[in-house]
């Protein structure tokens, strides 16, 4: 268990720009479905959202490793892990 854990925190930028990126990629692509709309990109939005929700979560559980599964943090840590679930539940509900 240990090196997945040390994996996870190791590569915490990757598994949260990833996320943040595909969800960028999905939103951009749904404004130029609603100038141009087509199944296609409504798809292509659907699909790059989608995988994006789902490695949000890869993002939470690599921060919470790097922190070595505390989960009462406080100051800007606790701000930014809040803001990372947030983001998470908004893009599966989105």
């Amino acid at each position: 268990m240990e090196p997945l854990t040390s994996f996870l925190a190791g590569e915490h930028g990757f598994f949260v720009h990833f996320p943040i990126a595909l969800i960028t990629v999905g939103a951009l692509v749904r404004l130029y479905w609603a100038f141009k709309p087509s199944d296609a990109s409504w798809h292509g939005s659907l699909v790059t959202t989608s995988i994006g929700a789902v490695a949000t979560f890869l993002a939470i559980l690599s921060g919470i490793a790097r922190v070595n599964f505390r989960l009462q943090l406080h100051g800007l840590v606790g701000t930014h892990r809040n803001f990372a679930i947030a983001l998470g539940f908004w893009s599966i509900a989105h």
